[in-house]
């Protein structure tokens, strides 16, 4: 590449010394000098240094200009070292389609990479040019500038506080104890080991610890903190229900509903709702219809029928777990399949029994209507009838033991 440098001499006067002009173009091919005084010279190198004078002269007399031309040198540069990635290794993996997986990405992997391949036919290559863009940190996946988190433990036992930290460049984590206490990562003491993960173990633990502590994850990127509250308490106590294990409740479609799950331990127990279709939802969660309530209730919104099946409820603390299933059933009107073809006779002073097998979800509440009395008699002849009912609707069984005639179930 040729780089041409222009010298240009403006004299004072306009008319030249033609033999001196011609002198100076003579003596040097790569010098010229231009009618209007400019002296051009090409493909200047550091022998062109140095003092130039030009000198304007006529019969009047004469005037000059004095310059001085400092060459500069090609800017420095510090070509990168070539290194030949092996097809495995820790940092860079080389698959057998010719893909290049680099792991932990960092600011230092910017460059341009070359794919050579190669047979006996000859070779080709591709350059690819990669960036690496900064990337803030996040902390156990979330990027939120503050997340809080509560942990409970036994005392004299050992705990392990997660601080996962994520970013571009890999960011700096920091743990902050009561007192501003700095635990840098990697940090091992007597009782506090800070992991290089990011992870802060407690040994031997006190009542005393119980406090807030402060996970900072940094890089150039920005920065995000999370915040543990912990309690230390002195015995545990395994979560219990304070309702039944399992339970069947009609669903009634368009109704929202509330399913309850009352657990009680030390330390309280976190409830986790799991609905048919295997979702979990942690407390104070939605999806869809359904809500976690904070009270550990499921309130679920103007249900359809698609709403059915099994919800499990689970109740767990650093002592153990208990879980609770309540199965939402769709809800079935009453229905009686007693049938009576005849005219019920019975012999006057011996037992009657009238039978009103029925089905309905819930389970239908059935009211018999006697004429009089319980034990069969003259006076209890009659009409009789059965009614059940539920939140969907009600059947009735009318039977008469005195004139025959069909059954008639009114809806």
């Amino acid at each position: 590449m040729m780089c041409d440098v222009l010298i240009t001499i403006i004299p004072k006067v306009s008319e030249f010394n033609s033999c001196l002009l011609f002198m100076l173009s003579s003596f040097d091919r790569r010098m010229k000098v231009f009618i209007n005084g400019t002296l051009s010279i090409q493909g200047v190198t550091s022998k062109d240094e140095g003092d130039y004078l030009c000198v304007a002269r006529n019969k009047i007399g004469d005037d000059y200009v004095l310059l001085k031309v400092i060459v500069m040198m090609k800017a420095a540069k510090i070509e990168g070292k070539q290194l030949i990635i092996p097809v495995a290794s820790d940092k860079f993996q080389v698959k057998s389609d010719g893909t290049l997986t680099i792991y932990k990405v960092q600011r230092f992997d910017n460059g341009n990479y070359t794919c050579i391949a190669r047979n006996s036919a000859g070779m080709d290559m591709k350059v690819v040019g990669m960036e690496v863009l900064l990337s803030p940190p996040t902390i156990n996946g979330f990027r939120n500038a503050v997340s809080f988190t509560k942990e409970t433990a036994a005392k004299d036992q050992r705990l392990f506080l997660h601080c996962k930290a994520e970013g571009t460049p890999v960011p700096m984590i920091l743990w902050v104890l009561p007192e501003n206490v700095l635990l840098p990562a990697p940090y091992y003491g007597s009782r506090y080991t800070v992991h290089r993960n990011g992870t802060l173990e407690i040994r031997n633990l006190r009542k005393t610890d119980s406090s807030n502590l402060l996970c900072i994850a940094r890089n150039e990127g920005g920065e995000v903190r999370m915040q543990v509250s912990l309690n230390v308490t002195d015995e545990f106590e395994k979560p219990q229900l304070k309702s039944p294990a399992t339970e069947s409740v009609a669903l009634s479609t368009g109704i929202s509903m509330i399913l309850n799950c009352s657990v009680e331990g030390n330390p309280p127990p976190e409830v986790t709702w799991i609905l048919p279709n295997g979702t979990s939802l942690l407390n104070g969660t939605s999806r869809f219809r359904f809500h976690h309530m904070s009270n550990g209730t499921l309130y679920i919104r103007n249900p359809s029928a698609s709403e059915a099946g099994k919800y499990r409820c689970v109740g767990r603390n650093v002592a153990g777990n208990v879980e609770r299933t309540v199965t939402l059933e769709l809800g079935q009107k009453p229905d009686i399949y007693t049938k009576y073809s005849s005219l019920v006779s019975i012999i006057n002073g011996e037992n009657l029994q009238l039978n009103c097998l029925s089905k309905g979800s819930p389970l239908p509440k059935l009211i018999w209507t006697l004429p009089s009395g319980v034990m069969a008699s003259v006076y209890d002849r009659g009409t009789y009838h059965c009614r059940l009912t539920n939140e969907h609707g009600s059947s009735l069984l009318t039977e008469d033991t005195s004139n025959p005639r069909s059954i008639s179930i009114e809806y």
